[in-house]
């Protein structure tokens, strides 16, 4: 793929953070300095969304969606609950 995009070009490099993010995630056990780093990285990579893909000002949807969001609570509940892939995540539970 570095044949084609340029490692400068923010949207691959915000694209490069989101591949960090999500391999973080599913850990077999988490010490503080990783959640701390994990949760920098969510706000990081969020952030950089909202700069890269703005939305019109008329526009009722928000440049951060359902699932943007929901990554910034999962430090917090990887310290209440212990790693995601542990977790049942059932739809209907």
């Amino acid at each position: 793929m570095a044949d084609f995009v340029s490692i400068d070009n923010p949207h691959f490099s915000n694209y490069l953070l989101l591949l960090e993010i999500i391999p973080s995630l599913q850990c077999y056990s988490f010490q503080d300095k990783d959640l701390i780093l994990l949760a920098t990285n969510i706000e990081m990579h969020n952030r950089n969304h909202v700069l890269l893909y703005p939305k019109d000002v008329d526009s009722v949807s928000k440049a951060i969606t359902p699932k943007l969001h929901t990554l910034l609570h999962f430090p917090s509940q990887i310290r209440l609950f212990g790693p995601p892939r542990y977790s049942w995540c059932f739809r209907y539970e």
